[in-house]
């Protein structure tokens, strides 16, 4: 009762949960990927218990997850259905997502938002790629044949406000464009739109020096998840294309 009273979230319609360690920040050591996963479950149990605890919880909570869920494929598109993966982050979407039993035995409608990679020039992959595209030094990953599940900022927070008001949307929800690209389209993309040539590519085999791990599975591998709840229940995207979205992001429209 106390920390309810601290923390003031009786009474609350809805809580968003995002919180996480960065997946892409340094190689992955054993105690890294402990932060990495336990910095999401661990979080999102308590506050899974704490909501279920509550006299009045919130209608509903919606907490992040990734799209990273499903299986590295290069042929198969993912929909919310599809079949969870096995490597490392697959893992922990599985162990994220589960911690919300709580809230969902308290009968609270819960949404697993499984994220692709945000396009936004104020952080995360955008924002680490953008000196090197700059200075011309920017180009595909590996074959370049791995798929890139992408978002826009401004569809990342609309669509978490779709399905926080829409009510029949539960459970998993995969909050990414219709419009995947290639590790090669990507570069591509990024060159028209920050008119600098995408001419240095890096092999597979660098990528496993530097990297290890965590370069195999966030720039080596990649999945087609395509938004089929948030299509269904007439969500309609800002930014479909990878193009327009990196130059929206950048401030570099067309002339």
């Amino acid at each position: 009762d106390t920390l309810v009273k601290r923390l003031n979230i009786e009474r609350f319609d809805a809580v968003i949960h995002l919180a996480g360690a960065n997946i892409a920040e340094k190689a992955w050591t054993h105690d890294r990927e402990a932060l990495i996963k336990n910095s999401r479950v661990d979080s999102t149990r308590r506050l899974a218990k704490l909501l279920a605890y509550l006299n009045e919880p919130p209608q509903v909570v919606l907490s992040a997850s990734g799209a990273n869920f499903y299986e590295s494929d290069l042929t198969v598109e993912s929909t919310e259905s599809s079949p969870a993966g096995n490597g490392f982050l697959s893992e922990v979407c599985k162990a994220w997502e589960n911690a919300l039993q709580p809230a969902r035995d308290a009968q609270i409608r819960c949404v697993n938002l499984r994220m692709g990679v945000l396009i936004s020039p104020d952080g995360g992959a955008l924002q680490k790629m953008l000196t090197p595209f700059s200075l011309g030094l920017g180009g595909q990953i590996g074959s370049g044949s791995q798929s890139m599940s992408w978002v826009s900022l401004d569809d990342a927070v609309q669509a978490i406000e779709h399905c926080m008001l829409t009510e029949k949307i539960d459970g998993p929800v995969n909050v990414t464009s219709p419009d995947y690209v290639t590790n090669k389209q990507f570069p591509q993309a990024m060159e028209a739109a920050i008119g600098m040539p995408a001419t240095l590519n890096v092999p597979s085999a660098a990528v496993h020096v530097m990297f290890g791990q965590m370069g195999k599975e966030c720039l080596l591998e990649g999945v087609k998840a395509v938004p089929a709840k948030l299509i269904e229940s007439g969500y309609i995207f800002r930014h479909q294309k990878i193009e327009d979205c990196l130059r929206n992001a950048l401030g570099k429209h067309r002339d």
